[in-house]
């Protein structure tokens, strides 16, 4: 990603992703885990964390004041990235990802 220009937003939506798999799933348990997932390609950068479930489904579309402490980082993500989305459930895992056009 050093050589991308979207180097910084990238780094931003795999942290608050990240920490979302921390704070709000099974990911923070013994033995919890998650997976970050980076696919690049010409036209995109696709970022996608892999939790353990057993936590809330994200809400990319949740309104936030800009005030607030906690709470901001899906909101972030989705407008810094084109495409948010989620796959899974919370008894098993779930895929949060995010993508990026590339100039």
């Amino acid at each position: 990603m050093a050589d991308s220009p979207c180097q910084d937003d990238a780094e931003l939506i795999i942290a608050e992703l990240a920490t979302n798999a921390l704070q709000h799933t099974g990911s923070n348990r013994p033995h919890g885990t998650f997976i970050v997932e980076i696919t690049r390609t010409t036209a995109a950068i696709t970022l996608a964390v892999y939790d353990c479930g057993w936590g809330a489904t994200p809400r990319f579309a949740t309104p936030c004041r800009t005030t607030a402490e906690h709470g901001r980082g899906l909101a972030i993500v989705a407008a810094i990235a084109d495409r948010t989305g989620h796959e899974g459930d919370d008894e098993i895992d779930h895929k949060v990802w995010a993508r990026i056009h590339t100039p």
